[in-house]
């Protein structure tokens, strides 16, 4: 049978305008297909078989424009960032970084991607990036994620991760954003009692995480660590000791449960239970707990706080007992053997071998005994060059720190008091002291200790505008006193130089009164310093938190 052409009719004669606009559906699609026949008809169909790969390509380029604005389904996005995720839990970086990428592609306006891209930057120190993509969340549209941004740019600030100009004044900023949104979010209060704390006010830091402590063990234990600080500051309330040891009993009754029956694979749970035996002074369970989260978990933060309870225990041994030397040495032994790098341990060492007697000839031959047998080579010539630049031997500690460096190169501690001690030997190497200082000051830009080194020897070296930039952004971050006073004496000269007398003449009452503060806590010292003996030879990257 003939195909039927809708637009002729059966006399060959046009069908009348408008004579079948009322027939059916079924009639408008045979008219559509009579108008596609009329239409191959009228043309050469060799002509058309030739433009057939070219309407197919064209169709295929639509089809491609039209999908790439679409975001791919939640199943895919999903579980691209699942694979992410685990990739930065396993430290892949450029693997998670691939998974991102293709994630930015699917799901460019998908806050939960950008936040959790910006943890893979944060986790890599690239905080700047992190903070950039952080703040992108904040200028959309969507709320959902806003308070958690607010809270890690504020803590990124407190911990000096940001190069900003006004760290505290910006985490202060995002943390009123925080409790604006809810005034009772508990994180939000806890960082501001960090930055009350930070200045010294403790009465505002308990005041500001008092209410909210009960939100998580972490929070009590924080709140019990300020309690105890109080206690031995001149704004010690009669009650603070109690206070704390109630806090830290609390603590040990929420944790110990999660680490003994659950078997917990937090490692937090475990820092936190240590942490509140140490403010209770037990010492024996608190390097109990975290022996067993070394054997749980063999990681180096557990290794490190391993050795940071041995320094308490030892510092509390050299308190009750000052003449029981063996025994804090035993400890300070046991704290280094740990963990090689822990800064305290370091320090009380130096500090040890520094002085005169027994004690002092016995860490000496203790420290040499563990560099015949092998042990930590880096960590026993550092401690020894540091020791040697303390009694004024700058030939031996250059000689040993270079040993260290050869030991355990680009370590920027090592690297940072060599400088110190090119800056101040009989014929100082000043051109070779800054170039020690700059890979330093490269490794951690944030690091005061160093800045103040640097400054220093750009102080020696005539460099005045340079020194202040340095010494100014160090000073207010430097807890050592004697380093303090060394800063404004330094600035005080630089000014000079730069023909500035009110400025010089403020940093040099500055270094008066600190003086005068120093010679205070000489008088009424009751335990071993925190500090090297040579102020400037900080033994560690960045200060390390003391309040747990």
């Amino acid at each position: 049978m003939a195909w039927l052409n809708p637009y002729r009719s059966p006399t060959g004669d046009p069908v009348p305008a408008g004579a079948y606009v009322g027939r059916s559906p079924a009639y408008l699609l045979w008219t559509l297909w009579g108008f596609c026949i009329s239409w191959v008809e009228t043309r050469r169909m060799r002509r058309l078989l030739q433009g057939i790969p070219a309407a197919a390509l064209a169709g295929m380029l639509i089809l491609l424009m039209l999908s790439a604005g679409r975001e791919a389904s939640s199943n895919t996005i999903s579980s691209y960032l699942s694979q992410a995720q685990q990739a930065t839990r396993l430290e892949e970086f450029d693997k998670a970084e691939f998974y991102f990428r293709k994630l930015e592609q699917l799901a460019p306006r998908d806050g939960q991607v950008k936040y959790q891209h910006a943890q893979l930057y944060a986790q890599q120190d690239e905080y700047a990036m992190a903070a950039t993509l952080l703040q992108t969340l904040i200028k959309d549209d969507d709320r959902t994620n806003d308070t958690k941004v607010h809270l890690d740019l504020a803590r990124w600030a407190i911990e000096g991760k940001l190069e900003i100009e006004d760290p505290v004044g910006y985490a202060k900023a995002n943390l009123n954003r925080v409790l604006e949104e809810d005034p009772k979010n508990a994180y939000g209060h806890y960082f501001f009692s960090q930055l009350f704390a930070r200045v010294g006010d403790l009465d505002n830091a308990i005041r500001h995480l008092e209410p909210v402590a009960s939100k998580a063990p972490e929070l009590r234990l924080k709140l019990a660590a300020y309690f105890d600080i109080r206690s031995h500051s001149n704004q010690s309330r009669v009650d603070d000791s109690d206070q704390a040891r109630a806090y830290a009993k609390l603590v040990v009754k929420d944790l110990q449960r999660d680490v003994r029956e659950e078997h917990t694979n937090d490692i937090n749970i475990w820092t936190q239970l240590a942490g509140a035996y140490l403010l209770l002074k037990d010492y024996e369970q608190a390097a109990r707990v975290m022996q067993e989260a070394n054997t749980k978990f063999d990681n180096a933060a557990c290794r490190q706080f391993l050795g940071r309870i041995y320094v308490r225990w030892s510092d509390h041994v050299f308190r009750e007992n000052p003449e029981d030397v063996g025994r804090r040495m035993q400890l300070l032994e046991q704290a280094v053997l740990i963990a090689p790098d822990e800064p305290e341990a370091l320090q009380r060492l130096v500090s040890i071998s520094n002085t005169e007697g027994e004690e002092a000839d016995e860490a000496q031959r203790w420290l040499k005994q563990t560099l015949a047998a092998g042990d930590a080579p880096a960590v026993i010539h550092f401690i020894l060059g540091t020791i040697a630049a303390g009694k004024g031997d700058m030939e031996t500690a250059l000689r040993e720190l270079d040993m260290a460096n050869e030991a355990n190169p680009r370590t920027a501690v090592t690297l940072n008091n060599m400088a110190f001690v090119l800056a101040h030997t009989e014929s100082p190497d000043l051109p070779r002291a800054l170039e020690m200082s700059n890979q330093a000051v490269r490794i951690a830009p944030n690091n005061a200790s160093f800045l103040e080194t640097r400054g220093q020897i750009y102080t020696r070296m005539g460099e005045w505008s340079q020194a202040i930039t340095d010494l100014e952004k160090a000073l207010n971050r430097i807890t050592s006193i004697s380093t303090r006073i060394n800063v404004h004496e330094s600035l005080a000269s630089c000014y000079e130089n730069l023909d500035d007398p009110e400025l010089a003449r403020l940093h040099r009452e500055n270094a008066e009164t600190l003086r005068a503060q120093a010679k205070l806590e000489n008088d009424a010292t009751r335990g071993p310093s925190d500090d090297a003996t040579i102020p400037n030879l900080d033994l560690q990257e960045e200060s390390p938190d003391t309040d747990e």
